[in-house]
């Protein structure tokens, strides 16, 4: 097989069924992934703060690291 690695950088407003479904296809076909959470400080566009953000991922994903 050969090695891959897929970045994916989203700003998760918030992590919806969207979103899962290109993270499950990236970490079904790839050898190794990546996923950065963009952070604005914006609040009035981005209400959601990084830790908020985080949270709707890591409780999706329970057994990625925080």
């Amino acid at each position: 097989m050969i090695d891959t690695l897929w970045i994916y950088i989203w700003r998760f407003q918030p992590f919806h069924n969207g979103h899962k479904n290109i993270v499950d296809t990236m970490l079904k076909e790839n050898t190794h992934s990546v996923v950065f959470i963009w952070i604005s400080e914006d609040e009035e566009k981005n209400p959601y703060s990084y830790y908020e953000r985080l949270h709707f991922f890591t409780h999706t994903y329970s057994s990625i690291p925080n």
